[in-house]
């Protein structure tokens, strides 16, 4: 006979912890997001007269049920008819006119409907019949000791919410303090061993982003006052260069616009570069600490040629100062304006 041999495959101390760690995160988690694995339900309030005011509190009520699932829908009208009868008939016909279902005996899907009309007195909850093995033998008790003694006083607010809120817990009873004590033990370990270097690393990544972003502002400030100071410049150029070939020689006055030219011609170019940069700022989505390093680099580019510009402005500037000092053109005798 054969006989087949194995030698035991051994588990480290340390591999054994991490694995009971990550079976407590998957338990923990599991146990967290249980409720919300139930597709959300929608919500509609048909309040005509206002009877629930603006409306917030029942929404809200509404919404909480709606999250574990439900389709709610909450009718409130003031005057409903003279008798039951005629309050049930408006009910059926209202959730055939707003689309829910022919009546409230074939609702469908997962639709729960809470009603209420001052006048005739009348109210009710009605509700599918996959429903009907927790509701059935509550909801008549849910609507006299939760929702009428507030219907009575007029406050059919805080009746409607009640309701609501009773039907819900109903169906989705509170979970025990037990579990979630032992999902908390097993969430702060979670936190001090996987969380902790996570947040870590998410703070160096904000802080680094946030650095970027303040360089590009930065960057942008510089540039848009080198700009600005040299548009000053260019414009007060433009208003003397109109006079420089009646005040200087055909040499000098040819010398200057050579410069005036060059300057004007690298200022359009800083504004083309500031441009481009303004537009790459504005095209960002969501942008990385390496996205706004790259944008802050196309406002320096801008504030550069903006430098480059202003040398052959300023020598122009000096060269006319020059000439008016000396007070006498190679061309002879000429009264600057």
């Amino acid at each position: 006979m054969k006989v087949s041999t194995s030698r035991a495959r051994t588990v480290s101390p340390a591999n054994r912890s991490h694995k009971y760690l990550w079976l407590s995160a998957v338990l923990l988690c599991w146990l967290w997001a249980a409720p919300a694995w139930a597709q959300a339900g929608r919500v509609l309030v048909d309040d005509p007269d206002r009877l629930f005011g603006d409306g917030s509190a029942v929404r809200s009520a509404a919404q909480r049920l709606a999250g574990e699932g439900a389709d709610v829908v909450v009718v409130g009208v003031r005057n409903a008819g003279v008798d039951g009868a005629a309050a049930q008939r408006y009910i059926d016909n209202r959730v055939q006119q707003l689309g829910i279902a022919q009546s409230t005996h074939e609702l469908h899907g997962n639709q729960i409907v809470f009603y209420v009309a001052p006048k005739p007195g009348y109210d009710g909850v009605y509700f599918v019949s996959r429903y009907k093995d927790k509701l059935q033998p509550v909801y008549r008790q849910i609507i006299t000791q939760q929702m009428r003694p507030r219907f009575t006083q007029e406050d059919y607010s805080g009746g409607m919410t009640a309701g609501i809120d009773a039907i819900r817990t109903t169906l989705n009873p509170p979970t025990s303090p037990v579990v979630w004590v032992g999902a908390a033990v097993a969430g702060l370990a979670i936190i001090v061993v996987v969380a902790r270097p996570m947040l870590l690393r998410r703070r160096i990544a904000a802080d680094q982003l946030s650095s970027a972003r303040g360089r590009m502002d930065e960057a942008r400030r510089a540039a848009g006052v080198a700009l600005a100071d040299l548009g000053q410049r260019v414009s007060t150029a433009r208003d003397k260069a109109q006079y420089d070939k009646i005040s200087y020689s055909a040499g000098d006055a040819a010398r200057i616009t050579d410069l005036q030219t060059r300057g004007e011609a690298l200022f359009a170019d800083a504004q083309s570069a500031f441009d481009a940069a303004e537009q790459a700022r504005t095209e960002a989505n969501r942008p990385s600490a390496a996205d706004y390093d790259s944008i802050a680099q196309k406002y320096a580019n801008a504030q550069q040629l903006a430098q480059e510009a202003m040398q052959p402005i300023e020598e122009a500037e000096r060269i006319r100062a020059t000439l008016d000092k000396a007070g006498a053109p190679s061309t002879g005798q000429t009264q600057r304006l």
